[in-house]
């Protein structure tokens, strides 16, 4: 679970039965059960027959199971949750609370421990990030995702913090990020460093999804604009308020590991800006990488859905509508040449870098690095991620 707030893969069933009474129920198990720490046994109740006076049967369950193991696995405290199906790539979710009147059932099995796999990274690894003896040649990209997404090291807050891939990891790489004009833990600095200024931007350190961001220009948030609401001005005092606010709270609690711990901070940058196809924009392009290399690159201008997905190349393989308006940048493989650096300058096997576009293209800076991003791109491009990501290990694709 993880990946996508919280989530479970079905990969076996002891198939449908029919309990004979209210008492204890055994059922055999579906051959030997072979866990890893971390996975979840449940139960699933397919339905039950209508009782007089009951409006509709219990919705369908999952209780998490006890467990017993013969080698020191532990055992999995029970709990219940509303299933709520699954999608295209077998994610299943759920909710976090049962309904009143469904049946809670708890089950006992016995599970052995699943040897670990012989992968071992055969590239250059952060040691924070490596996954060696965790993954096998059929580790999807949303289990690959899953395993990220639990990973604590330290070291991971200098792709995470924003505040330290600044001072830290960025300038080690010889990469220059979106130029900064504050870089604080302190709300009351916020307020002196944007005082006069015509257009800025304001966003925490330790969060992502454009939470609590402010990107203003003539006292309009040009996301709010972007988002279509109704009043996108804006005063200096609301992102002040904002900012008091935001310093006491961590990211959200699906995200991944690495982020929930960055400790709050605030960062206040320049407001960069395209000039290309007439008119100024925000012009943000997204690497994904994997072991140093880019699989594709997305356009999202100005965080308005994504217009292109593009190859390595420059190649556009799928467009929101014609070129013009959705065109490649034309320093598109200088933007590729940055996010290999910074990918492999820092020793990852799966990153994704954005990067914004001043001008045209006469300067490019890192805004941020993703470790556990959220974004949603085809089967067939997390298929070829996860490959790459799976030979790095010395695992076929």
């Amino acid at each position: 679970h993880g990946y996508k707030g919280r989530t479970y893969r079905i990969t076996g069933s002891s198939g449908a039965f029919l309990p004979e009474s209210s008492g204890p129920i055994r059922v055999a198990q579906p051959g030997r059960l072979l866990l890893q720490p971390g996975d979840v046994l449940g139960w699933r109740s397919l339905g039950a027959a209508l009782e007089p006076g009951n409006a509709k049967a219990p919705e369908d369950v999952i209780a998490l199971a006890t467990a017993a193991s013969d080698d020191a696995l532990g055992s999995v405290s029970v709990r219940c949750l509303d299933s709520r199906g699954c999608d295209e790539a077998g994610l299943c979710h759920f909710g976090a609370a049962l309904a009143p009147d469904a049946p809670r059932p708890v089950v006992k099995v016995e599970v052995w421990k699943r040897p670990p796999p012989a992968s071992r990274s055969i590239r250059p690894i952060l040691p924070g990030l490596d996954l060696s003896g965790r993954i096998d040649v059929n580790t999807t990209y949303e289990e690959l995702m899953t395993m990220r997404h639990g990973l604590r090291d330290p070291m991971l807050h200098l792709f995470e913090d924003k505040i330290r891939l600044r001072r830290e990891l960025l300038p080690s790489l010889g990469v220059e990020a979106t130029p900064s004009i504050l870089l604080s833990t302190d709300p009351a600095a916020v307020l002196p460093s944007i005082q006069g200024r015509r257009s800025f931007v304001v966003k925490p350190s330790h969060m992502s999804e454009s939470q609590n961001v402010f990107v203003v220009r003539d006292g309009i948030d040009l996301l709010r604009r972007a988002w279509n609401q109704p009043n996108p001005t804006v005063s200096l005092e609301d992102i002040e308020a904002s900012v008091t606010r935001f310093l006491g709270t961590t990211a959200l609690d699906w995200e991944c590991a690495a982020l929930v711990s960055v400790p709050p901070g605030v960062i206040v940058e320049e407001l960069v800006l395209s000039s290309m196809e007439g008119g100024l924009k925000v012009d943000e392009y997204k690497f994904y990488t994997v072991w140093g290399e880019v699989v594709f690159g997305e356009s999202v201008p100005f965080s308005a859905g994504t217009a292109l997905w593009i190859d390595r190349a420059g190649t556009v393989m799928t467009a929101r509508g014609e070129c013009p308006p959705y065109c490649v940048a034309p320093c598109y493989s200088d933007m590729v040449r940055i996010a290999e650096r910074v990918a492999s300058g820092a020793n990852t096997d799966f990153l994704r870098v954005d990067i914004l576009i001043a001008g045209n293209c006469e300067a490019l800076y890192v805004s941020e690095v993703e470790l556990f991003p959220a974004s949603e791109f085809d089967l067939t491009l997390r298929a070829e991620v996860a490959s790459r990501w799976r030979r790095g290990y010395g695992l076929p694709g």
